[in-house]
Protein backbone atom coordinates (compact mmCIF):
# COMPACT_ATOMS: atom_id res chain seq x y z
CA UNK A 1 0.00 0.00 0.00
CA UNK A 2 1.37 3.38 -1.03
CA UNK A 3 1.92 5.98 1.66
CA UNK A 4 0.07 9.25 1.01
CA UNK A 5 0.49 12.55 2.87
CA UNK A 6 -1.76 15.58 2.43
CA UNK A 7 -0.34 19.10 2.91
CA UNK A 8 -2.01 22.48 2.52
CA UNK A 9 -0.89 22.75 -1.10
CA UNK A 10 -0.36 19.23 -2.44
CA UNK A 11 -0.78 15.48 -2.04
CA UNK A 12 2.48 13.56 -1.65
CA UNK A 13 2.55 9.92 -2.72
CA UNK A 14 5.49 7.61 -2.02
CA UNK A 15 5.46 5.66 -5.28
CA UNK A 16 8.32 3.23 -4.67
CA UNK A 17 11.71 2.99 -2.98
CA UNK A 18 13.22 5.52 -5.36
CA UNK A 19 10.62 8.17 -6.15
CA UNK A 20 7.96 10.41 -4.65
CA UNK A 21 5.10 12.03 -6.56
CA UNK A 22 3.78 15.42 -5.47
CA UNK A 23 0.41 16.42 -6.94
CA UNK A 24 -0.52 20.10 -6.59
CA UNK A 25 -3.83 21.88 -6.30
CA UNK A 26 -2.89 24.66 -8.71
CA UNK A 27 -0.50 25.24 -11.60
CA UNK A 28 1.34 28.24 -10.18
CA UNK A 29 2.32 26.42 -6.99
CA UNK A 30 3.64 23.48 -9.00
CA UNK A 31 5.75 25.66 -11.30
CA UNK A 32 7.11 27.63 -8.35
CA UNK A 33 8.15 24.44 -6.51
CA UNK A 34 9.71 22.92 -9.63
CA UNK A 35 11.72 26.05 -10.39
CA UNK A 36 12.79 26.42 -6.75
CA UNK A 37 13.95 22.80 -6.43
CA UNK A 38 15.92 23.00 -9.67
CA UNK A 39 17.55 26.29 -8.71
CA UNK A 40 18.39 24.97 -5.24
CA UNK A 41 20.17 21.95 -6.73
CA UNK A 42 22.12 24.22 -9.08
CA UNK A 43 23.35 26.71 -6.48
CA UNK A 44 23.76 24.27 -3.59
CA UNK A 45 25.29 20.98 -4.74
CA UNK A 46 26.10 18.47 -1.96
CA UNK A 47 28.54 19.82 0.62
CA UNK A 48 30.75 17.65 2.83
CA UNK A 49 31.31 18.94 6.35
CA UNK A 50 32.66 17.04 9.36
CA UNK A 51 31.81 13.67 7.84
CA UNK A 52 28.24 14.61 6.90
CA UNK A 53 26.65 15.48 3.55
CA UNK A 54 24.38 18.52 3.30
CA UNK A 55 22.24 18.55 0.18
CA UNK A 56 18.80 19.08 -1.37
CA UNK A 57 16.20 16.79 -2.89
CA UNK A 58 16.58 16.12 -6.63
CA UNK A 59 13.53 16.86 -8.84
CA UNK A 60 13.20 14.38 -11.70
CA UNK A 61 10.31 15.50 -13.90
CA UNK A 62 7.03 17.38 -13.88
CA UNK A 63 3.74 17.28 -15.75
CA UNK A 64 1.65 20.37 -16.40
CA UNK A 65 -1.28 18.17 -17.42
CA UNK A 66 -1.49 16.39 -14.06
CA UNK A 67 0.10 19.18 -11.94
CA UNK A 68 2.63 16.65 -10.67
CA UNK A 69 6.31 16.71 -9.76
CA UNK A 70 8.28 13.49 -9.45
CA UNK A 71 11.38 13.65 -7.25
CA UNK A 72 13.84 11.33 -5.60
CA UNK A 73 12.80 9.59 -2.41
CA UNK A 74 15.12 10.64 0.42
CA UNK A 75 16.08 8.15 3.11
CA UNK A 76 16.00 9.12 6.75
CA UNK A 77 13.68 10.69 9.32
CA UNK A 78 11.85 13.98 9.00
CA UNK A 79 12.78 16.74 11.39
CA UNK A 80 9.29 16.74 12.89
CA UNK A 81 9.78 13.16 14.08
CA UNK A 82 13.40 13.69 15.07
CA UNK A 83 12.36 16.53 17.37
CA UNK A 84 10.86 13.83 19.59
CA UNK A 85 13.70 11.32 19.50
CA UNK A 86 16.90 13.31 19.00
CA UNK A 87 16.24 17.07 19.13
CA UNK A 88 19.90 18.02 19.52
CA UNK A 89 20.82 16.24 16.29
CA UNK A 90 17.95 18.02 14.56
CA UNK A 91 18.94 21.51 15.67
CA UNK A 92 22.64 20.99 15.01
CA UNK A 93 21.88 19.63 11.54
CA UNK A 94 19.48 22.42 10.66
CA UNK A 95 21.83 25.14 11.90
CA UNK A 96 24.75 23.70 9.94
CA UNK A 97 22.75 23.21 6.72
CA UNK A 98 21.38 26.76 6.82
CA UNK A 99 24.79 28.31 7.51
CA UNK A 100 26.39 26.36 4.64
CA UNK A 101 23.61 27.45 2.30
CA UNK A 102 23.99 31.09 3.33
CA UNK A 103 27.76 30.94 2.92
CA UNK A 104 27.31 29.56 -0.60
CA UNK A 105 24.90 32.34 -1.61
CA UNK A 106 26.29 35.33 0.32
CA UNK A 107 27.01 38.46 -1.73
CA UNK A 108 29.53 41.26 -1.19
CA UNK A 109 27.01 43.18 0.96
CA UNK A 110 26.69 40.27 3.37
CA UNK A 111 23.19 39.36 2.23
CA UNK A 112 22.15 35.88 1.13
CA UNK A 113 19.52 34.03 -0.83
CA UNK A 114 16.77 33.04 1.58
CA UNK A 115 15.71 29.42 1.79
CA UNK A 116 12.31 30.77 2.72
CA UNK A 117 10.83 27.98 4.84
CA UNK A 118 13.63 26.12 6.60
CA UNK A 119 11.42 24.52 9.23
CA UNK A 120 11.54 21.19 11.06
CA UNK A 121 9.18 19.52 8.57
CA UNK A 122 11.24 20.42 5.49
CA UNK A 123 14.37 18.47 6.38
CA UNK A 124 15.17 14.74 6.32
CA UNK A 125 18.11 13.43 8.32
CA UNK A 126 19.71 10.02 7.74
CA UNK A 127 21.96 9.08 10.67
CA UNK A 128 23.23 5.94 8.89
CA UNK A 129 24.25 7.68 5.67
CA UNK A 130 25.09 10.84 7.63
CA UNK A 131 23.11 13.07 5.30
CA UNK A 132 20.93 16.15 5.82
CA UNK A 133 18.53 16.87 2.95
CA UNK A 134 16.32 19.90 2.33
CA UNK A 135 13.06 18.83 0.69
CA UNK A 136 10.80 21.87 0.18
CA UNK A 137 12.03 25.43 -0.52
CA UNK A 138 9.51 28.02 0.61
CA UNK A 139 7.72 30.70 -1.43
CA UNK A 140 10.44 33.20 -0.50
CA UNK A 141 13.21 30.99 -1.83
CA UNK A 142 15.78 33.04 -3.71
CA UNK A 143 14.87 36.41 -2.19
CA UNK A 144 18.00 38.42 -1.34
CA UNK A 145 17.97 39.51 2.31
CA UNK A 146 19.75 39.15 5.63
CA UNK A 147 20.34 35.55 6.63
CA UNK A 148 19.02 36.38 10.08
CA UNK A 149 15.49 36.41 8.64
CA UNK A 150 15.83 32.75 7.66
CA UNK A 151 17.38 31.97 11.02
CA UNK A 152 14.54 33.59 12.98
CA UNK A 153 11.90 31.62 11.08
CA UNK A 154 13.84 28.41 11.69
CA UNK A 155 14.20 29.21 15.39
CA UNK A 156 10.47 29.91 15.60
CA UNK A 157 9.67 26.51 14.02
CA UNK A 158 11.89 24.73 16.54
CA UNK A 159 10.29 26.67 19.39
CA UNK A 160 6.67 25.95 18.48
CA UNK A 161 7.51 22.29 17.87
CA UNK A 162 9.22 21.98 21.24
CA UNK A 163 6.37 23.68 23.09
CA UNK A 164 3.85 21.33 21.50
CA UNK A 165 5.90 18.45 22.90
CA UNK A 166 6.16 20.19 26.29
CA UNK A 167 9.92 20.54 25.89
CA UNK A 168 12.02 23.51 26.93
CA UNK A 169 13.09 25.16 23.64
CA UNK A 170 15.92 27.18 25.18
CA UNK A 171 18.66 24.48 24.86
CA UNK A 172 17.43 23.67 21.36
CA UNK A 173 17.71 27.30 20.25
CA UNK A 174 21.18 27.42 21.76
CA UNK A 175 22.18 24.30 19.81
CA UNK A 176 20.71 25.78 16.62
CA UNK A 177 22.56 29.06 17.18
CA UNK A 178 25.87 27.43 18.05
CA UNK A 179 25.88 25.24 14.96
CA UNK A 180 25.01 28.16 12.67
CA UNK A 181 27.37 30.58 14.42
CA UNK A 182 30.29 28.16 14.16
CA UNK A 183 30.23 28.65 10.38
CA UNK A 184 28.64 32.06 9.83
CA UNK A 185 28.35 34.69 12.55
CA UNK A 186 24.87 35.85 13.53
CA UNK A 187 24.49 39.60 13.94
CA UNK A 188 22.44 40.86 16.89
CA UNK A 189 21.56 44.12 15.15
CA UNK A 190 20.28 42.22 12.11
CA UNK A 191 18.26 39.91 14.36
CA UNK A 192 16.44 42.99 15.67
CA UNK A 193 16.20 44.48 12.18
CA UNK A 194 14.58 41.35 10.75
CA UNK A 195 12.11 40.83 13.61
CA UNK A 196 9.24 42.69 11.92
CA UNK A 197 9.86 40.96 8.58
CA UNK A 198 9.82 37.52 10.19
CA UNK A 199 6.68 38.41 12.17
CA UNK A 200 4.85 39.57 9.04
CA UNK A 201 5.79 36.37 7.22
CA UNK A 202 4.49 34.21 10.05
CA UNK A 203 1.19 36.08 10.13
CA UNK A 204 0.68 35.86 6.36
CA UNK A 205 1.64 32.18 6.22
CA UNK A 206 -0.73 31.00 8.93
CA UNK A 207 -3.54 33.45 8.23
CA UNK A 208 -4.15 31.63 4.94
CA UNK A 209 -3.54 28.16 6.37
CA UNK A 210 -6.23 25.55 7.13
CA UNK A 211 -8.45 26.43 10.09
CA UNK A 212 -6.87 23.97 12.59
CA UNK A 213 -3.55 25.86 12.52
CA UNK A 214 -4.77 29.35 11.67
CA UNK A 215 -4.51 30.33 15.34
CA UNK A 216 -0.72 30.49 14.80
CA UNK A 217 -1.25 33.70 12.83
CA UNK A 218 -2.22 35.32 16.14
CA UNK A 219 0.25 33.74 18.55
CA UNK A 220 3.16 33.28 16.13
CA UNK A 221 4.39 36.89 16.11
CA UNK A 222 3.86 37.17 19.88
CA UNK A 223 5.95 34.06 20.47
CA UNK A 224 8.66 35.41 18.20
CA UNK A 225 8.98 38.75 20.00
CA UNK A 226 8.43 37.57 23.57
CA UNK A 227 10.31 34.29 23.53
CA UNK A 228 12.42 33.42 20.48
CA UNK A 229 14.27 36.69 19.92
CA UNK A 230 15.14 37.30 23.61
CA UNK A 231 16.63 33.79 23.89
CA UNK A 232 18.71 34.28 20.75
CA UNK A 233 19.94 37.71 21.79
CA UNK A 234 20.80 36.37 25.23
CA UNK A 235 22.93 33.67 23.57
CA UNK A 236 24.67 36.22 21.32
Amino acid sequence: MKQVIRTNKATIEFVNAATVRKRFDDHRAMVRDWDSMRKLCEIFPPVQHNGWTYKSVIPIEFSEDTLTIVMERVSGVTGGKLLRSNPDLLTRSMGTWLALFHLRTENSDGQVLLYGDWNRNNVVIDEVQRAVTAIDPGPLFGVVANGERDFLLTAWSITIGALKLRRNPRPLLRSLGESYNSLRALNASKIREEADNASDLLFKKFNRSPVPIRYLARIGPHLLYRYVIPIILDYL
